[in-house]
């Protein structure tokens, strides 16, 4: 079941998906999840964009630098 993950700029940054070799219907208490581990995932995205890049430029700071090298 894919679930996109969304970036604060409103654009789709990928997808977040959860696989099973058996076939498998999703509860709505299950969809909630796969909702809230989503939603967990683009929390953390952004917190590295956050760490990496100038909120104003957007631009790599030294930290973003260090990660790309």
């Amino acid at each position: 079941m894919p679930w996109p993950l969304v970036v604060q700029n409103g654009s789709v940054l990928d997808t977040f998906c959860v696989l099973d070799p058996q076939p498998k219907e999703f509860s709505p208490a299950d969809l909630r999840m796969l909702g809230d581990l989503a939603s967990m995932a683009e929390q953390e995205i952004s917190t590295h964009q956050l760490d990496t890049a100038y909120p104003r430029t957007k631009l790599y700071n030294r930290r973003g630098f260090k990660v790309l090298a």
